[in-house]
Formats: structure tokens, sequence, C-alpha cells
């Protein structure tokens, strides 16, 4: 199924190239604004395109029917879904929830484009790293995702859910590096206190 990043991301350099244009800059001339607008136009323009297989999508995820919440579609497949829709909605029913769809891709589209660009370019440009190289795609799509997260939740953003994450990794790392960091009979001495424990639980 295709996600409506991918229409984002073949609209962007057409539409920023055309904006370019029409005030008169060149079309590889990078410029914050032209960006920043050809950013925000192609996320509509994904959001739009993509929300019929989106809104199937969250239907068929949400069914449920040992657990049912809401309202419940069972759906067989994606064409079964889609024929659906049409027939007991409408053809209007396919593009439910579009409206905030487009308002929430736009805003981080507008943001996630141009900085992905932008530190690419910057990347490339200085011989850091090659065109086509995985690095490059690594560091600036965190890039990215910094800017993205900073612009729509705040500096906080990028500490969300730090607790949960610590509560579930530090007791891994615990038990994970201590066995294999610790001398072989120091883990047999584990190993037997664990199924001494487990006797008497």
């Amino acid at each position: 199924m295709v996600h409506w990043t991918s229409y984002q991301s073949g609209f962007y350099e057409p539409i920023r190239k055309q904006i370019n244009k029409l005030a008169g800059y060149k079309p590889s001339d990078q410029l914050v604004w032209t960006s920043v607008s050809a950013g925000a136009g192609s996320g509509i323009i994904g959001a739009t395109l993509g929300n019929p297989l989106f809104l199937i999508k969250a239907r068929m995820q949400a069914y449920s029917p040992a657990l049912p919440v809401g309202a419940q579609h069972n759906y067989r497949s994606s064409i079964h879904a889609l024929t659906s829709v049409v027939q007991n909605e409408g053809k209007l029913g396919l593009v439910r929830g579009v409206g905030s769809a487009m308002l929430r891709t736009a805003m981080g589209s507008s943001v996630q484009l141009p900085s992905y660009n932008y530190a690419k370019r910057l990347l490339t440009s200085n011989g850091f790293t090659a065109e086509n190289s995985y690095w490059t795609y690594l560091a600036s799509s965190s890039f990215s995702g910094i800017c993205v997260t900073l612009r729509t939740e705040g500096f906080m953003g990028w500490y969300k859910g730090t607790t949960a994450h610590f509560l579930r990794i530090a007791p891994h790392t615990v038990g994970a590096k201590g066995l294999v960091t610790s001398p072989p009979d120091d883990r047999v001495t584990h190993y037997q206190h664990y199924k001494k424990w487990k006797h008497q639980s």
C-alpha cells in the first residue's frame, strides 16, 4: 500500500522549481520560502491522494471481533474496503478526514522536506559525504526528524517516552550486559541463584 510520504516526496522538487520560476528565480536556487511552500504544497497533495488508502488501512487495523471499540468495518481486502466505502458512504466517503490530514501533513512537510534537502546539500557540497552514501541519507533524515519534532512539539518533544524507554531498556541492559561481561563462574552462580528463586516461588 502506497503511503502519503511517497506522494509528497515526488511532488516536492517539481513544485519548488515551479515556484522559483514563477517568482523569477532559477529552478536550482534553494530559497527558504519557496522550499517551505513547496513542502507544504506537496504535503497537501500527498495527504489528499493517500487519504483513501490511509482510511481503509486505519479501519482494517482497528477491526477487532474479540474487543470491538467504536465503529467496526470487517473488510476482506483493500479492494473490498474501497468498494464498500463507495457503496455505503458514496465517493466522498473516500476523503473522510482529509481536512485534518492536509493540515497535519502540510505543517510536517513544510519543515521535513526542506530541512532534509538542506542537510543533504550541505553535506555533499562541502565534501563531507558522497551524494548516494547511506551516511548522507542517515544524517539528512536525522536532521530532518529533529527539525520536525522541534517545530511541532517543541524542545521537550525530543524526550517524550524517555521514562518508558528507560524502564524497558534498563533491566534488559543490566541482564544482558551483566551476563555477557561477567566471568563464566559468576554466570553459573547467577543461574543457580535463579533456579533456587524460581523453585521457591
